[in-house]
């Protein structure tokens, strides 16, 4: 996730639409959905009826609401009460703890090579990063 973490959203379908045979009203729509989902746990956006982002069969919980006709989307988070710093619509961005920086020293038995450690070279030889290269004769 990188430096934020981030609330889900997520869709609700394509919900139930109005059919061929069904009256000329949202009746038809309402049984479907509520056959699907139970009584009370849908709703009308647009056109078609959709469940109600609230539903945890469908992934949702309190506080989420539809945005548009087919997503559900969590409340906003509180960043700071949930220990994160502060955030931007359903992110939040993470806390950064930077060491304390130190000079690099090399156990005994190893020799630095830019900002790492690695162990001595035998002898006749030079190392250059994880590779020991021999020296050449000048010959």
């Amino acid at each position: 996730d990188g430096l934020f973490c981030r609330r889900s959203e997520f869709g609700r379908g394509v919900g139930f639409p109005w059919e061929f045979g069904d009256s000329l009203n949202d009746s038809g729509m309402y049984a479907r959905c509520q056959q699907a989902h139970g009584n009370g746990n849908c709703e009308t956006w647009g056109l078609v009826v959709y469940p109600k982002c609230t539903l945890p069969s469908i992934g949702g919980g309190p506080g989420y609401y539809p945005f548009g006709c087919c997503i559900c989307r969590p409340p906003v988070p509180d960043c700071n009460a949930l220990g994160f710093n502060g955030g931007l619509d359903l992110s939040c961005a993470k806390k950064i703890i930077i060491g304390e920086p130190f000079i690099l020293q090399c156990s005994s038995g190893q020799e630095q090579d830019g900002l790492l450690c690695y162990p001595q070279c035998r002898q006749g030889f030079d190392g250059i990063a994880p590779v020991c290269w021999q020296y050449c004769d000048s010959d």
